[in-house]
């Protein structure tokens, strides 16, 4: 399949990374011979601590590090000193050592209107920073959250965001010690392209520029320079070190009245304590955690609800928002996260990220997570459980501390991981992987990030990682069309049907997708092909030639997706309903339409896949009710209501479908939404 034709299909969305790099010497004429500089020093020695005496009376720069403040200010034709409408962009810059490996990546936020320069009136460079951000700035609002503090990484707003910056290159110069350290970073750009409504933008597929950065220094931890396109320059930067944390989160603990509290430490049978804190110092963060020891009463709006049942997600999502001092508009100023503790029973799946996609009320994604006390280590999950076998976390505290900090991990858009001994993989995972190992569940559970998850949290994109801001589904990739294996349908065949060849605009249509092995042997698939599983891309092109990835709400804990073997000559099928997604409603253009259905998934590091698609009519208005019952129905809270089921969550969709119905109870429209809410409206997505 052409790629980018795969990737539209697919709903692929690129999301850039830094990746390791290993700093090269930058050649100095006159002062040493560069071939003596590397016989003297090799490249596990460009950092800032070796021994100096081997090149005396030179030696290397070093960038320090961890959270860098960065400022960059493009070159611009504005007045000498008053500067009223230059463009700066601010943000962070994080910078991970390992060993002589160096990883750079950054995020800047755009921002406009600083009165002056100070550096242009005489006042040292040193201090312009700290008097300059205690001048009034229109975009910025209050100056005092703008002056910078001591080991702190400054937080933007989120529809500031610009552009990531993946570094690709480091030239480090020897000098002698009279001098100031100099070095040169290469980046490659990403802009950010915001979506007309909320912050779930997307990226390019291809990065938009490259720039150097000729930097110097100023002092150990503040660096000055010049941004380059080429031989061209393009701006001024300045560094700042801010902390050794690459960066810093909060997270709000809540436990409801009949609920346990996730434990606050457990030993790490060193004599010390393990706790979230130090979980996320395993990848570089400073996760400040609030620990609300009064428990919280159920809202009025869940009485009834039975609290020791599994959790649909829209009364966990009210939950959170009854929570004491909770407000939304906080993601602006720091990256915060609620975990609710309920307590459930056992095969609930011990927590869930409840807050995603098409039931988010207010369209804020990964604001909040849920963990079970009374769910615990069902032996129908794994036969590796041990003593805590069909026990409830609340009663093993290391694998309560575990699962919960997992569900924390997937509201920082965090995915699961295959079979190890690690944060983000599934618990019963976990345990098979410390069995396999020879050793005790949960006595022996890991507490800590693997060095794949532990690279995405400090070097994805800030939309990608903090809350509020790219959807869940940004967290599962999907391979290049090169990289994916497609079956002959004459060996596994894909086929997808509709209820219904012709649809009027405003109605919702079932779509179905059977999936059956012709050949003579066993295939193996993914164990489950449903809508909620990321193995599973349903997508719909119009007549104009747009084509939308139907993004379906997502089962953060899909390990249906493992593949299991399939039989020679037998099937299995799935369905969902398709009319509106976050990104967009199915059907809202009259016309032929094709309804694509592709199934991926990875077996054995091979990725494979089917695909198949069947065409849909949508008839053009010709009657005045055919456009009254199309503006009742093409809206975002029917749309809501009706992927979800979920009238007390969504009411005014469901007011608007039974005004539609009342006033045309005999349209198509409206005779399929009376067959539909028969089936759905006590429904409600879990």
């Amino acid at each position: 399949m052409n790629k980018e034709l795969f990737a539209r299909k697919t709903g692929t969305r690129h999301i850039p990374i830094s990746q390791p790099l290993i700093p090269q010497p930058m050649s100095r004429a006159g002062a040493i011979d560069e071939q003596t500089i590397i016989q003297k020093v090799n490249t596990e020695q460009i950092l800032e601590h070796f021994e100096f005496e081997k090149l005396w009376p030179y030696k290397f720069c070093g960038i320090k590090a961890g959270c860098w403040e960065i400022e960059f200010t493009p070159k611009t034709k504005a007045y000498p000193i008053f500067n009223h409408q230059q463009t700066r962009y601010k943000g962070t810059l994080r910078v991970e050592r390992d060993g002589h490996a160096h990883t750079i990546s950054g995020d800047l936020y755009k921002f406009r209107q600083y009165l002056f320069e100070l550096e242009k009136i005489g006042i040292p460079v040193k201090a312009t920073y700290k008097w300059q951000n205690a001048i009034y700035r229109n975009e910025l609002g209050s100056f005092s959250r703008y002056i910078p503090k001591k080991k702190k990484c400054p937080v933007h707003p989120r529809n500031k965001y610009h552009s990531y910056l993946e570094g690709t290159n480091i030239l480090y110069s020897y000098f002698s010690r009279s001098e100031k350290c100099s070095f040169t970073l290469d980046f490659d750009q990403w802009y950010y392209t915001h979506p007309a409504s909320g912050f779930d933008g997307d990226f390019n597929g291809t990065a938009d520029r490259s720039i150097r950065m000729e930097i110097t220094e100023v002092t150990s931890t503040n660096f000055i320079g010049t941004v380059y396109i080429g031989t061209t320059k393009i701006g001024d930067v300045k560094l700042w070190w801010r902390s050794s944390s690459f960066r810093k989160a909060h997270l709000e603990i809540f436990t409801l009245e009949g609920a346990e509290h996730p434990p606050t430490t457990v030993a790490d049978g060193n004599g010390g304590t393990e706790s979230f804190e130090t979980i996320f110092e395993t990848a570089g963060w400073n996760l400040h955690v609030t620990r609300n020891t009064t428990k919280v009463p159920l809202p009025a709006s869940l009485s009834g609800t039975d609290i020791n049942e599994c959790w649909d997600w829209d009364d966990l999502h009210d939950i959170m928002d009854s929570t004491p001092g909770y407000d939304n508009s906080e993601l602006e100023k720091k990256w915060r996260v609620f975990l609710v503790s309920v307590p459930a029973t056992l095969g609930c799946s011990r927590g869930v990220v409840f807050d995603q996609t098409t039931g988010d009320t207010n369209s804020i994604d990964r604001e909040g997570s849920a963990t079970y006390s009374h769910d615990g280590f069902n032996a129908s999950h794994s036969s590796n459980f041990g003593a805590a076998e069909d026990e409830m976390m609340k009663d093993w505290p290391r694998g309560f501390l575990r699962s919960a900090a997992h569900e924390v991990g997937h509201a920082f858009n965090q995915y699961h991981q295959p079979q190890q001994n690690s944060i983000m993989c599934p618990t019963p995972s976990v345990a098979d992987a410390i069995a396999a190992s020879g050793e005790t569940f949960p006595e022996d559970i890991d507490l800590s990030f693997n060095d794949t998850v532990r690279h995405k949290l400090i070097h994805q994109p800030d939309p990608a990682i903090r809350p509020g801001a790219m959807d869940w589904s940004a967290a599962f990739g999907v391979p290049e069309a090169d990289d994916v294996n497609f079956y002959d349908s004459h060996d596994l065949e894909l086929k997808v049907k509709t209820n219904k060849g012709n649809i009027n605009i405003g109605e919702p249509i079932e779509v179905s997708w059977t999936i059956t092995n012709k050949m003579t042997e066993a295939v193996r698939i993914p164990g489950n092909i449903g809508p909620d599983q990321h193995t599973t891309r349903v997508s719909v092109s119009k007549p104009n030639g747009d084509i939308l990835h139907m993004r379906l709400p997502l089962d953060a804990h899909d390990e249906g997706h493992n593949p299991l073997p399939l039989a020679a000559g037998k099937s299995t099928s799935s369905e969902t309903m398709l009319f509106w997604s976050r990104k967009g409603f199915a059907f809202e253009q009259p016309g032929r339409h094709e309804v694509n259905v592709i199934l991926i998934w990875e077996d054995s590091g091979v990725f494979f896949a089917v695909e198949s698609s069947t065409e849909v009519w949508v008839n053009y208005p010709i009657s005045e009710r055919d456009n009254e019952i199309a503006a009742l129905m093409m809206n975002d809270d029917v749309g809501r209501f009706i992927l979800t089921g979920n009238q007390k969550r969504f009411p005014k969709g469901m007011e608007r479908v039974k005004e539609a119905i009342s006033k045309h109870k005999n349209h198509d429209v409206s005779k399929t939404m009376i067959r539909l809410l028969d089936k759905k409206t006590s429904k409600t997505k879990h």
